[in-house]
């Protein structure tokens, strides 16, 4: 209690200061998303004039350097006196917040806060978002989203600004393929798989869905089937990195890497030292369901199918932010594993059959494809709020 007590008064301390040239990070995963990439932009800009300051959730994630330029780490949920009073130095005292997902509030009316976020609205995730909180800016991809994420992060439209995601700047990279990335994969087509989450990890009922798969994956559902798809895919020279969501309760997710299926989580992105997005972009096709992640991967171009095998359990829990799915929602549907087989063959014969379809969603859903989204989004901080 009397640490507490201490703590409170010199807050109040910190906020009769003069701010400071800190930028504070926040992303989750660490280090990774819009912020990350965002961060990568600046950081050799403004670097001489501003300290970096990353809230991370792993403290064996912590580093003293990120892309070559110094950073301080803080816990998220620090442990002791001195991490609570560091922390609390920290966001009181940043001239800047960009953060995506944990929501780092503003302490002072002076600090500017933008909240980068993780995604556009497929799924209205209304409990999650209404805690967003105050930030001067929020970044979307196109007009189309601004009186949505109006709504769902209830915040006004005029701070809602169609800048782009910075981590869609990657799918610009034309120079980056899956032997630069991961070179023990050369030769391989590679295909992404990135599910969202039916079961949180850490127990949240009102984040979890009824149904839990045999493997933790939609369509699959027998080991028996995974191997037989591992076989299918060696014989078609196919590799396919399944991405589970960082929230998953990965309790009930059994399946494991393959010759020809490789899981993608946390470690493997670490040791490979790859970011998601990254493998994004070289993969030739994306399996995936009601993720947000379906809008960035419109910019590549490339063929897209959606798991729906339980969608009307999913919207038990989950409101979607059309209500014809089908119409709005633009790729191949799977409902079982003939479907996934099929979609396979297709990318295999490079059928694609719903290009133009996607093309008109690309052109709806996203204001710009030109890699410069980090870009656009600084400069409008240099213009408007001295960055």
């Amino acid at each position: 209690m009397a640490d507490a007590g201490r703590l409170c008064k010199l807050k109040r301390v910190f906020r009769k200061l003069p701010l400071k040239n800190i930028i504070i990070f926040e992303s989750n995963p660490d280090f990774c998303d819009n912020t990350y990439w965002f961060y990568r932009y600046i950081a050799p800009r403004v670097c001489k004039k501003y300290k970096f300051v990353w809230i991370i959730k792993d403290k064996q994630r912590a580093l003293k350097k990120l892309d070559g330029f110094k950073i301080k780490c803080v816990l998220e949920c620090p442990q002791g006196f001195v991490q609570r009073l560091r922390k609390a130095y920290y966001l009181n005292r940043a001239r800047f917040i960009f953060d995506g997902n944990s929501y780092v509030q503003k302490r002072d009316g002076r600090q500017c806060r933008v909240f980068l976020g993780h995604g556009m609205p497929l799924k209205m995730v209304y409990g999650y978002g209404k805690h967003t909180g105050d930030a001067d800016l929020f970044t979307v991809s196109s007009d189309f989203f601004i009186v949505p994420y109006s709504k769902l992060r209830d915040c006004p439209e005029n701070r809602v600004i169609s800048l782009g995601c910075p981590r869609d700047d990657v799918f610009a990279d034309k120079s980056l393929t899956l032997e630069t990335l991961l070179p023990q994969f050369k030769g391989k087509r590679p295909i992404i798989w990135m599910p969202t989450y039916r079961q949180h990890k850490n127990g949240k009922s009102n984040c979890c869905c009824e149904n839990q798969f045999p493997m933790g994956l939609p369509i699959l559902k027998t080991h028996e089937q995974v191997e037989k798809l591992n076989t299918f895919l060696g014989c078609k020279n196919l590799i396919l990195f399944i991405r589970p969501h960082p929230v998953q309760d990965m309790s009930v997710f059994s399946v494991e890497s393959f010759s020809n299926i490789i899981i993608v989580d946390e470690k493997f992105l670490v040791n490979n030292n790859i970011q998601l997005l990254e493998l994004m972009a070289v993969s030739q096709a994306l399996i995936t369901d009601y993720s947000s992640l379906y809008y960035d991967f419109l910019l590549t171009d490339r063929p897209i199918a959606l798991t729906v095998d339980d969608i009307d359990i999913f919207k038990k829990r989950w409101s979607f932010w059309f209500d014809d799915m089908e119409s709005n929602i633009v790729g191949e549907r799977l409902n079982s594993i003939e479907d996934l087989y099929d979609f396979l063959e297709t990318v295999v014969q490079n059928k694609d059959l719903l290009a133009q379809k996607r093309a008109e969603a690309k052109q709806r859903f996203h204001k710009f494809s030109d890699g410069k989204s980090a870009q656009r989004i600084y400069q409008y901080l240099v213009d408007n709020y001295d960055l």
